[in-house]
Parts: structure tokens; C-alpha cells; sequence
């Protein structure tokens, strides 16, 4: 360039400005995953052929959360299938998350299973700032020659839920229905039969019940039986409540969310599904006889 060239694009920059650059704008900040603060507890899991010793429920990577179990079989039998119920709950005890997990492999006792985990889109903000706990029952376990055990059956245990191996297999019953609510008070028989069961499917919530029958297993049995009948061949009902004293049980629905109460009469029955979840459908209040 001339010296010439040079003063004129000189003076002309003075007089002339070119255009003010644009700042650079600032990045966004990512998004975040709201923190999960969920305390865990495993239900019915003393008189279980499989014996939880390890849960949880906490945030993975994408916006996901993950939830994990550690368990062992205790039975004498090697176990196929895992069939697992998680259900996350407020503050205020308000179901929030209901979902369940089958967990097949080859389960020989007494041997750890650690931290089986799974995977699941996060849910939204202001659900997770609800949540506060999480509880995990087994519901169904399959064992290697086909039979199964539901909570509440009996089983032949060959260790204890630590691990350390029994002189000689046992006999094992007890726990609730793993449902969380009072099993029936007694597994004895009572004159004319006082024990009642309603199960119910939970992909279409029909129901099945037993009233007046003279042992806790023959209500639970019969109630099964009944529900598994309406479930057009998917066989898949569960527990949904037991009651011998008080006499009366009852369900309801609400948004997908099963509720369950009892009471002496069929009135207190409904009214402690509706106190569980107010607006809920009741889909049956069934009582033994008084």
C-alpha cells in the first residue's frame, strides 16, 4: 500500500466508522437433574427365599435414575426368576412411582447377586421433590423345577438370610402378604371361617375375593384363584388386602394406583381406601360374615 493509500484509509476510519461487532453471547447453562433423596426400605424380607440385602434409588447420567438390588437365595432350591415391586411414596405417604422388575437368571444359593440395575427416565422436577421413600418387596419367586412361592407361602430354607448354611433345610413361613398390611391374625381355624382375601390384576384392575374361609392360605388361595379366573389367562393378579379382624377389606383406583383399606365394617373399609387416596374409585369392599 502507498503512503498515499495509507493516509486515506486512515482518515476516512475517523470520519467513517465501520459497524459495532456484536458481543459474543454468553453460553446457556446446562440443564440439571433434580437430586433424588429417597431412603430405601425391603418389605416382607425375612421369610423370603430370597433375601434382599442391599437396595437403592438415586440419579444416572441423561437425565435418568437408576435403581439396584443385592440379593442372595436362601432356599434349598436354585431360583430362576425374581419377580420384584417397587413402589416410591411422599412425605405424606402419597404413592408418587409404582413399577415392578423380572429378574431371571440362575440364582444358586447362597451365592451374592450385587447390584442388579436398571434404568429409567427421570421423572419431573416437582414429582421428585415429593418423593422420600422407597420400598421393595419380592412378590414371586420361580425356582428351576417350576414351582413358585408368593409371600405368605412356605418354603424350604437351607440358609440364613446371611448366608451361613443350615444343618439341615427347614420349613419356612411367615411375613406379611407383602402388600404392607396386616396379615390375617392367625393361620389357625376359626369356627365357620373368618378370613378374607381380595386380589386383583393390575393390568386391568379386576378383582377376586374369598370371605369366610377357615385359614389366612385358604383366603389367599381362593381370592388368587378368583382373580386369575377374570384375568383372561395372564395369571398375573397380586395381593390387594387381607382382613379377619377387622372383617371387612376394600380396594380402589386412583390415576393407575392401587389403594387398600379395612374395617370392621364395609363403610370404615371404604372410607380408609378413600382416606389412602381421596377421589379413588372403589372397585370392591368385601366382609366375612359377623
Amino acid at each position: 500500500m502507498t503512503l498515499a493509500l495509507f493516509f486515506i484509509s486512515f482518515f476516512l476510519g475517523q470520519f467513517f466508522p465501520g459497524p459495532t461487532p456484536s458481543p459474543t453471547p454468553s453460553p446457556s447453562p446446562s440443564p440439571t437433574a433434580e437430586p433424588l433423596h429417597v431412603s430405601t426400605r425391603v418389605e416382607n424380607n425375612e421369610h423370603s427365599p430370597i433375601h434382599v440385602f442391599r437396595a437403592s434409588l438415586g440419579n444416572a447420567r441423561n437425565f435418568q435414575f437408576a435403581y439396584c438390588v443385592s440379593f442372595r437365595n436362601v432356599a434349598a432350591k436354585v431360583a430362576t426368576d425374581v419377580d420384584l415391586s417397587f413402589v416410591v411414596l411422599s412425605y405424606r405417604g402419597d404413592v408418587e412411582a409404582e413399577w415392578g422388575r423380572l429378574d431371571k437368571g440362575t440364582f444358586t444359593a447362597p451365592i451374592n447377586i450385587d447390584d442388579h440395575c436398571w434404568y429409567g427416565k427421570l421423572w419431573p422436577k416437582h414429582v421428585v421433590r415429593r418423593m422420600n421413600r422407597q420400598i421393595v418387596r419380592v412378590k414371586r419367586v420361580t425356582f428351576a423345577d417350576g414351582t413358585t412361592w408368593q409371600p405368605g407361602a412356605a418354603f424350604m430354607r437351607a440358609y440364613a438370610n446371611n448366608g451361613t448354611k443350615l444343618p439341615e433345610p427347614v420349613s419356612d413361613q411367615g411375613g406379611t402378604t407383602g402388600n404392607g398390611l396386616p396379615p390375617a391374625t392367625s393361620t389357625s381355624p376359626l369356627a365357620g371361617g373368618k378370613y378374607g382375601a381380595i386380589f386383583y390384576d393390575p393390568s386391568t384392575f379386576a378383582s377376586g375375593s374369598a370371605v369366610d374361609r377357615p385359614t389366612a392360605e385358604r383366603a389367599r388361595a381362593d381370592a388368587l384363584s378368583a382373580c386369575n379366573a377374570q384375568s383372561s389367562g395372564r395369571n398375573d393378579c397380586r395381593p390387594g388386602v387381607e382382613f379377619s379382624n377387622p372383617r371387612c377389606g376394600a380396594l380402589g383406583v386412583l390415576n393407575g394406583s392401587v389403594a387398600a383399606g379395612y374395617g370392621n365394617t364395609d363403610a370404615d373399609a371404604r372410607a380408609m381406601v378413600l382416606g389412602k387416596a381421596a377421589g379413588a374409585q372403589v372397585i370392591t369392599v368385601q366382609c366375612n360374615s359377623a
